[in-house]
């Protein structure tokens, strides 16, 4: 008898649910608008107030591949391939042999119990074994209650029996680089490095001591480790008196000496008192050379005869691979 239940009544087409209202008469039923020539079908649910036992509902997803966030996925994007989603819960559904209540595909969805009915209760969208074209990630689960990039949560009960799902797919988020930002700290920003042809997540690029920033200000090449082609690297004339931009001009006699390899000279270590036989003399993972530099602005201003400069537990190499500045103790 209708006194002693409730009347539900769920209308869809192909891009979803259609909003339904309940009559403004005595009789039973619902009410909702179609554009001309639209067609929906519905499913009108009697359940008694009383009702026990294995109430059933119906699961319904749709991927949609979408050029930003849409007002109507159906309007705005294209369909995709919902094949490989995992609905977890009372029952398990999936799209193949695996899933306790057989799934139809069709032009626009995939649903699950329109023969049978899938069980009222609490369950979970998982969409990581879904083929998504290259280049779109999940923007969000529309229908759940928590949709986000690993899943949504959704419940099938007497007020809803029918859940419907939309996955969006919109393209991958890509946040401009800042050209006004220097990664590497050599003295160059990012859009300058762009434009010279430098790598910005290098301090120096050609590997030949001097950082790139520097070798701009001196007039060398930052990409060639030799930039006169002389035989003789960028750092290594300028720590023996030459000049790095003249063929002609090459360091005399053993000034540009370096034992360890580390880019500074053997008598330029001698000076600051770092080993010469060692690229490393307090074992920071920063040579020497990165710790003092040649010219200004090509070191990282940490102390290359102490491990951990600025005293705040963390060392000085450690400190520049997290990008955390090794000189404040304030940012470890």
């Amino acid at each position: 008898p209708g006194e002693f239940a409730a009347q539900v009544v769920a209308c869809a087409n192909a891009a979803g649910p259609i909003p339904t209202e309940a009559s403004q008469t005595l009789a039973p039923g619902a009410v909702l608008t179609l554009a001309a020539g639209e067609t929906a079908s519905c499913l009108w649910y009697v359940i008694p107030e009383d009702l026990r036992g294995e109430n059933q509902g119906t699961v319904a997803v749709t991927l949609y591949l979408c050029p930003g966030t849409p007002a109507d996925p159906f309007a705005d994007c294209s369909l995709g391939d919902a094949t490989g989603v995992v609905i977890g819960g009372p029952v398990s559904l999936t799209t193949d042999a695996a899933s306790e209540v057989p799934a139809r595909v069709t032009d626009a969805a995939l649903i699950w119990g329109e023969e049978g009915g899938v069980p009222f209760g609490d369950y979970v969208l998982q969409p990581g074994g879904i083929f998504v074209p290259e280049g779109y990630e999940l923007s969000e689960i529309r229908g759940s209650s928590a949709g986000s990039g690993s899943g949504g949560d959704f419940s099938i009960d007497e007020a809803n029996p029918d859940a419907s799902l939309a996955l969006i797919y919109v393209p991958a988020s890509q946040q401009p680089a800042d050209p006004n930002v220097d990664t590497d700290r050599d003295g160059l920003t990012d859009g300058q490095e762009a434009e010279i042809g430098s790598d910005p997540a290098n301090p120096d690029t050609d590997e030949d001591g001097l950082f790139d920033g520097p070798e701009l200000a001196v007039g060398t090449d930052p990409t060639l480790f030799d930039s006169d082609g002389d035989g003789s690297g960028d750092n290594q004339e300028a720590t023996g008196g030459a000049d790095p931009n003249d063929p002609a001009s090459v360091p005399e006699g053993d000034s540009g000496l370096d034992t360890d390899g580390d880019l500074l000279t053997d008598a330029q270590e001698d000076v600051i008192g770092t080993n010469a036989a060692t690229p490393d003399s307090d074992g920071d993972g920063l040579t020497d050379f990165a710790e003092v530099g040649f010219e200004p602005g090509s070191a990282t201003g940490t102390h290359p005869l102490v491990f951990d400069t600025d005293g705040d537990g963390i060392g000085d190499g450690d400190e520049v691979t997290n990008g955390t500045d090794p000189t404040d103790p304030a940012d470890a």
